[in-house]
């Protein structure tokens, strides 16, 4: 179980700390404040940053970028 988060440059998150996390937690907020980048980035955490996960976030937002796997 994670007891605190911190997320540096991802998106939109460019500072992003929560410092006590409880084993339920609600993230709430307008559009476009990177409630779905916290899920994405704690996707990438628990993933291992495996490379079809990246592809298929970086596809899910139509981001135009070369990804190639390296070994």
């Amino acid at each position: 179980m994670l007891n605190s988060l911190e997320i540096k440059n991802f998106r939109i998150l460019e500072d992003f700390r929560v410092s006590k996390l409880g084993r339920v937690n609600l993230i709430v907020g307008k559009n476009n404040l990177g409630k779905s980048s916290v899920l994405e980035a704690l996707r990438i955490y628990a993933g291992n940053a495996h490379y079809e996960l990246l592809k298929q976030i970086a596809a899910g937002h139509d981001e135009k970028y070369p990804m190639k796997k390296t070994e």
